[in-house]
């Protein structure tokens, strides 16, 4: 798993246990719908404006949205 898909594992996460949908994060968070959907999707790296963003409309530490990818085992 890469950072951008481990990233974007957290931030559904935190949407989920926030009790928000895609929809209102979006919203909340001031970010295009279909920018947040792809990005969630692990398509598009987040960058740290939308992360901090993000954070605020969850009401979470920006750092709880940064996730570092496990190293596979060599």
């Amino acid at each position: 798993m890469d950072i951008t898909t481990a990233t974007a594992d957290a931030v559904t996460k935190a949407m989920v246990d926030a009790g928000e949908s895609l929809s209102s994060l979006s919203e909340k968070a001031g970010l295009a719908y279909t920018t947040l959907q792809n990005k969630t999707k692990g398509t598009r790296p987040f960058t740290v404006k939308e992360l901090g963003s993000i954070a605020d409309a969850l009401g979470v530490s920006v750092f709880d949205l940064i996730a570092v990818p496990a190293k596979d085992a060599a």
